[in-house]
């Protein structure tokens, strides 16, 4: 588990101002970012550290940064903040949490700082709660100045109430949500009556009044689903108020469906109404509550809502599924995202249930559906279906017809060269993401060669600040095939190119591996490199850079690599290969190692002595005690790594190179030799928090 970065303050000289800006917009964007995934994502880390990032420098000459909210402008410590898009944004932000201030000191965390953003940019009020949130998370690096509340309403002198009349405004609506929200809808339609269920000591003009100002305060801080679950149980007991309505009724009903609407969207608020009607038995048609939603969006929601019905109960008929097309357009158009992703949602139902011939033509217009929506539609649709269909990936993520779907829907989104909402999708390839019985084996086949050949063209051509998105990508989703298209980079002249293209081959890690093989076997295989003692340096690079690739791998295909360019005369390829040997623990590392102990050159055994002392694998002591016993003159070395090895046995046989001068005497050493080892392996003990002679375990690291 990573820990919480806490601010370091180097004496830097910044432009205040500029990097104070920077803070506010990379707040504003990584917020943006964060909100895509679930708590606990290790992408959100990563998005909280750009602006962290410049926290850090402004605090490094500041003891705080207050930002001050003064008649619409930001002001940082007194400087005013040039007012672009993410400044206005930040400040409508405070605006709408009724701040006047927000300081932070130099005490604040990542964790503290992903905590205030969610707070300042989510829907939630902060003002005592946050104080109060702030004290029971025991974050003391964040203060706020909360604006003084407008009151609620003004009572008359006649007007009074069993508790004092001065409420505050945001006090009174979290009364109203705790007690009754059905008052909101009551009052909206015009049945007082319920009122006093939670004004009960309150006149009819007070709380009339108190509900008209509340009322879209609660109902914007509310969820839809909460919303219509609580309509639907408020006039249950009203039904015969639809058979012959009154004006004043259709006019309160569309103040509130208007009402919501303006919060939660015309569209989706008249889905999820019109479905409350049908559960309430209202009549069919329903229309004259729906003044902002056409007739087309509302036939194609109940077509789309009788779709999804049949899909679940197995009675999807052909005659719907050869207009389905249409009917997805005109949800696009119509900007109805709720009934699409509730068309999806009952495909999912089928994929999962149904059987073969259900199973496979659900399947069909998923991948239709998800289609469309990705390439038509634009704005709120496409940015809300997107989120869905990560959280609809990680819902299902034992379900490999839903890996294959989200697969189909990377590839698109790459052919379209939309690699940042690429990555949205792709993390469900990480270990996080889909189920490991399937997970790789889809995944590795979304980069076919056309979208790969793509992919590395779009990569090389990118500002380096855009690369770390394709590396991401690589990461997530790299094959074979990208490892083929772009492995003839790492030997161009151009130090860019080559740096970039390693970085990708690194992040694709073991799937990198038969490309960097193939190359070695037809470009550098013949006896004229393994043999030609020192190679030209353009051939010496390329083998660097597969070896530095391979050195991040843990497939056995890389040992054979790394066996192979061992037996190379030029003493660099040996060498590199002795260093990266320390990440492929096995007995054949220790075999190649051992060989590598009695190299010609003195820097290859050196780095062969290291790197069996860094590598883990099971003989490893036996190996080096072996070495020193041979009476080799690379003792010092191999002491060294022996201490690396911080076990009971390597402890006590260092205690015994320090203590028996015979045995030193009968593996060959002199007598200045068998002191020197004696004094180096004292060291090595200390430095393990072993003393000579001691028979306690290790207790401190080194």
């Amino acid at each position: 588990m990573q820990q919480d970065r806490i601010l370091r303050r180097p004496d830097l000289d910044v432009n205040f101002a500029a990097i104070a800006s920077d803070f506010v917009k990379d707040s504003v964007t990584s917020f943006s970012k964060i909100k895509l995934y679930p708590p606990g994502h290790q992408l959100i880390r990563k998005f909280i550290e750009q602006p962290f990032s410049h926290l850090e420098k402004v605090l490094s000459v500041k003891t705080q940064l207050g930002l001050e909210l003064s008649e619409g402008k930001l002001w940082a410590e007194g400087c005013l903040l040039r007012n672009d898009e993410y400044v206005t944004a930040f400040a409508e932000a405070m605006t709408r949490q009724s701040l006047s201030n927000l300081v932070i000191d130099s005490e604040i965390t990542t964790s503290d700082l992903q905590f205030l953003l969610s707070r300042l940019f989510g829907k939630g009020v902060m003002g005592e709660i946050f104080k109060e949130e702030c004290n029971e998370r025991n974050v003391n690096s964040i203060r706020i100045n909360v604006k003084d509340m407008p009151r609620l309403f003004h009572f008359r002198g006649d007007v009074h109430a069993e508790n004092s009349p001065h409420f505050m405004f945001s006090t009174r609506i979290k009364d109203i949500l705790d007690s009754n929200f059905r008052a909101v809808i009551f009052s909206c339609l015009g049945i007082w009556k319920n009122d006093r269920e939670v004004f009960e000591n309150l006149c009819y003009d007070v709380r009339k009044r108190a509900i008209e100002l509340i009322a879209p305060e609660i109902v914007e801080g509310l969820d839809l689903k909460f919303i219509i679950s609580e309509f639907r149980t408020a006039l249950d007991g009203y039904k015969e108020l639809f058979t012959n309505p009154d004006a004043a009724f259709c006019s309160g009903m569309r103040k509130f469906i208007d009402l919501v609407a303006k919060y939660h969207g015309s569209s989706a608020s008249a889905i999820e109404f019109k479905r409350a009607f049908t559960e309430l038995g209202v009549p069919s048609d329903s229309r004259e509550f729906f003044e902002g939603t056409s007739a087309a969006k509302l036939k194609a929601i109940d077509t789309a809502r009788s779709i999804s019905s049949n899909v679940e109960t197995g009675r999807i008929a052909i005659a719907e599924t050869e207009d389905f097309t249409s009917i997805v357009r005109r949800l696009i158009s119509g900007n109805l995202w709720n009934p699409l992703k509730d068309l999806l949602a009952s495909f999912t139902t089928n994929i999962k249930n149904g059987d073969g011939k259900e199973t496979g033509q659900s399947k069909q217009l998923a991948d239709e559906l998800i289609t469309k929506v990705l390439t038509e539609s634009r704005g709120d649709v496409y940015v809300k279906f997107l989120e869905y269909l990560h959280d609809w990936g990680i819902e299902n993520n034992d379900i490999p017809d839903v890996a294959e779907l989200i697969a189909s829907a990377i590839r698109r989104l790459l052919s379209m060269k939309r690699y940042d909402d690429a990555v949205t999708l792709a993390s469900l390839y990480d270990d996080n993401g889909f189920n490991t019985d399937f997970r790789d084996a889809v995944g590795s086949g979304i980069l076919d060669d056309n979208v790969a050949e793509s992919f590395v063209a779009d990569f090389l051509n990118s500002p380096k600040r855009e690369q770390h998105t394709f590396i991401q990508l690589a990461d997530y989703i790299g094959n074979p095939q990208l490892a083929g298209k772009i492995i003839a980079y790492i030997a161009v002249d151009e130090k860019a190119t080559r740096s970039a293209a390693l970085k990708i081959l690194t992040s694709i890690g073991d799937n990198a591996v038969p490309a960097l093989r193939d190359l070695l076997l037809n470009e550098f295989a013949s006896s004229q490199h393994i043999n030609q003692g020192s190679m030209p340096d353009d051939d010496w690079w390329h083998i660097r850079n597969i070896i530095t690739v391979i050195s991040k791998s843990k497939s056995l295909e890389a040992l054979d690599i790394l066996e192979k360019l061992s037996e190379y005369s030029d003493k660099r390829v040996r060498l590199e290969v002795a260093k990266a040997l320390e990440n492929l623990p096995s007995e054949r590392t220790a075999k190649l190692l051992e060989l590598l102990f009695h190299d010609d050159e003195y820097e290859v055994r050196e780095a062969a002595i290291i790197a069996s002392g860094l590598t883990e694998y099971e003989n490893r002591f036996n190996s080096l005690k072996l070495l020193i016993e041979s009476g080799t003159d690379m003792w010092s070395q191999a002491i060294t790594s022996i201490g690396r090895i911080r076990t009971e046995e390597s402890a006590n046989w260092l205690m015994r190179l320090s203590e028996d001068a015979e045995y030193l005497k009968e593996c060959g050493y002199k007598r200045k030799e068998r002191k020197k080892i004696a004094t180096v392996a004292k060291q090595v003990l200390n430095k393990m928090g072993k003393q000579p002679s001691s028979k306690q375990s290790l207790a401190t690291d080194y």
